[in-house]
């Protein structure tokens, strides 16, 4: 069964961390490439220079750094893809984008 980084609690995550950092490395890396499996050419172009970067910047740190630094540049790429993805879904039905904005002082309840 293929592990997702996001369908594990945070203890699991934790645990996993602990229990073998390359296990974690390698699902967090497999949880991000099957969500842009479906995502435009530049979003898979963007990603894969970002692994490139990823491995040059971690290539100078090993052991637990190593792991703390992979884990804030995943998140933080997951992060950013994720926002792009739900952005675009919204752009394309803007009546959607509605349910998602923060109501602003003007905005009058609905009841």
């Amino acid at each position: 069964m293929t592990k997702n980084i996001l369908d594990m609690t945070h203890d699991e995550r934790v645990q996993l961390m602990r229990d073998d950092p390359k296990e974690f490395e390698k699902v967090c890396r497999e949880s991000l490439d099957r969500h842009l499996e479906s995502c435009d050419p530049k979003s898979k172009a963007d990603y894969k220079a970002w692994q490139a970067e990823t491995e040059a910047e971690l290539s100078g740190y090993t052991g637990v750094k190593r792991l703390e630094r992979f884990a804030f540049l995943f998140w933080k790429k997951y992060a950013e893809v994720f926002n792009n993805f739900h952005k675009k879904i919204l752009d394309k039905d803007d009546k959607n984008s509605k349910v998602f904005k923060m109501p602003t002082k003007t905005d009058k309840p609905t009841s």
